[in-house]
C-alpha cells in the first residue's frame, strides 16, 4: 500500500506538470491564431475548437470515463478483463465516430448555420470531422492508460497530441482550414500508433465481448447527457452570441469560455488520477483514505482557484492586451465575467471522479442537468428584459457555481453514509 501511495504521488506530480505544459501550449496557440489568422480567422479557430469539444462527448458515449473505471476495477479485483474492456471500447468508439462524422458531412450546411450563424462556414465541418476522429482515438488510448494508472505513457501522448502538435501545425501553416486538417491528421497518426502498439500486447477474450460492451454502455450511456450538458454549457454562450451579435463577437466569447476550460484543465490531473485511485480505495474498502484525499483536494482547489482568480481580475486588462493585443479589447470584460464561474467549475472537475467511481448511476449527470435547467430558466427570464450577450455570460457563471455546490454536497454525502453501497 505504501508503494501504491508513493506511485500515486509521482503520478500526480508528472500529470500536473504535463497538464500545465499543455495549458501553456494552448494559450500560445490562441496567441498564434490571433497573430496569423486575423480577427475572423481567430474567431473561426476558437469556435471550431469549441464545437469540437461539444461533439466529442456525444461520440465518446461516456466511455471516456467508463473505460478507465472498468479497467481500474479489473486491475484491483484481478479478474483479467481489463484488456477486453479496452478493445471492446475501441470497437464501439470507431463505429460511433464513423456514424457521427457521416451525419456531420451530410448535413454540413444546416449545421454550419446552427453552429456558426452563417451557411458560408460549412467549409469548417470537414476539417472538424478529421480532428474529431483523431481526438476520439486519443481519448480511447488515454482512458485505457488512466485505468491502468500508467500515467507516464498517458502523459506522453497527452503532451504530444494536445501540447506539441497544435504548436507545430501553426509553425508550418498560416491558413485556418489547413491548420485544422493537419492537426486532425497528426492526432489520428499519433493516437493510432499508440493503439496499435498497445493492442498488440493485449489478450482479447471474444466470449466476453458482449458482456464488456454491455457493461461499458450501461455505465457510459447514463453519462452521455451529462457530458453533452457540460459541453453545451461551454458552447451555448458563443452559439447564442453568434445569432444575437456577430461571428467575431461569438469567437471572442468562445475564447472566454475556452479560457475557463483551460482553468479547469489545470485541475484535470486530479480527476484523471482520482478515478482509478478512488476505484482502488472503494474495492479495498478504504473509505477513510478516500475521505482524507477528498478533503485535501477540496482545500487546495479552493485556495489555488481563489488566488488565481484574484490575480487575473486585478491584472486582466494588462494580461489580455499583452497576450492578444489592444484590438481584442472587448475580450477583457468577457473573460473577467466568465472566470467568475471558476470556483464552481474547478470544484466539479476536482471531485467528479469520486462520484463516477462510487456510483454506476450518473450522479454527475444529475447535477449537470439541474445546473443546465437553471441556466436555461435564467436565460428565458433575462431574455424578457434584454438581448445583450453579456447577460448570457452572467447566467453561465451562476450555473457553474450551482454545479460546483451540487458536486460538493453529493461527494460528502458518500462519506456520511458510512459504508459502501452494494451493486456498484
Amino acid at each position: 500500500m505504501r508503494q501504491f501511495k508513493l506511485n500515486i504521488s509521482k503520478d500526480y506530480l508528472f500529470t500536473f506538470i504535463t497538464e500545465f505544459t499543455v495549458l501553456i501550449a494552448g494559450i500560445v496557440v490562441y496567441k498564434l491564431a490571433a497573430m496569423y489568422l486575423g480577427d475572423e480567422g481567430f474567431a473561426g479557430y476558437a469556435l471550431s475548437r469549441r464545437v469540437l469539444s461539444f461533439l466529442q462527448p456525444v461520440i465518446l458515449l461516456g466511455l471516456g470515463v467508463g473505460i478507465p473505471r472498468y479497467v481500474a476495477f479489473s486491475e484491483a479485483g484481478q479478474d483479467k478483463k481489463a484488456d477486453t474492456y479496452f478493445i471492446s471500447g475501441i470497437i464501439v468508439l470507431i463505429a460511433s465516430t464513423i456514424v457521427a462524422t457521416g451525419l456531420l458531412l451530410v448535413f454540413r450546411k444546416s449545421l454550419s448555420f446552427v453552429l456558426f450563424g452563417d451557411v458560408k462556414y460549412f467549409i469548417l465541418i470537414l476539417p472538424m470531422c478529421i480532428m474529431l476522429f483523431g481526438m476520439i482515438l486519443h481519448s480511447a488510448v488515454y482512458s485505457y492508460l488512466r485505468g491502468r494508472i500508467k500515467m507516464l505513457i498517458a502523459n506522453s501522448i497527452q503532451l504530444i497530441n494536445l501540447g506539441i502538435i497544435p504548436l507545430i501545425v501553426f509553425i508550418f501553416n498560416k491558413e485556418l482550414i489547413r491548420i485544422l486538417i493537419f492537426t486532425g491528421i497528426a492526432w489520428i497518426a499519433i493516437s493510432g500508433l499508440f493503439i496499435i502498439v498497445i493492442v498488440a500486447k493485449l489478450h482479447f477474450e471474444r466470449n466476453l465481448f458482449r458482456e464488456s460492451v454491455r457493461k461499458l454502455l450501461n455505465y457510459g450511456f447514463q453519462r452521455i447527457p451529462g457530458d453533452v450538458g457540460i459541453a453545451a454549457f461551454f458552447l451555448i454562450p458563443a452559439f447564442m452570441t453568434a445569432h444575437i451579435a456577430d461571428f467575431t463577437t461569438a469567437g471572442h466569447v468562445a475564447f472566454g469560455v475556452s479560457l475557463l476550460n483551460m482553468v479547469g484543465g489545470a485541475f484535470g490531473p486530479i480527476c484523471l488520477i482520482l478515478l482509478p485511485q478512488a476505484s482502488h480505495f472503494i474495492v479495498k474498502g478504504e473509505m477513510n483514505l478516500l475521505r482524507k484525499t477528498a478533503d485535501k483536494i477540496l482545500f487546495w482547489t479552493i485556495l489555488v482557484t481563489g488566488l488565481g482568480l484574484l490575480i487575473f481580475e486585478i491584472f486582466a486588462e494588462s494580461l489580455i492586451n499583452l497576450y492578444l493585443g489592444e484590438t481584442f479589447h472587448d475580450i477583457i470584460l468577457i473573460t473577467r465575467l466568465v472566470l467568475l464561474g471558476s470556483f464552481g467549475y474547478t470544484v466539479y472537475i476536482s471531485l467528479r471522479s469520486i462520484l463516477d467511481a462510487y456510483y454506476i448511476k450518473a450522479v454527475n449527470t444529475k447535477n449537470i442537468f439541474i445546473s443546465f435547467v437553471i441556466f436555461c430558466i435564467l436565460l428565458i427570464i433575462l431574455w424578457l428584459f434584454t438581448d445583450d450577450y453579456i447577460f448570457i455570460l452572467l447566467c453561465f457563471v451562476i450555473s457553474m457555481l450551482v454545479l460546483g455546490i451540487l458536486t460538493l454536497l453529493d461527494t460528502y454525502k458518500i462519506f456520511s453514509q458510512g459504508k459502501l453501497k452494494k451493486g456498484i
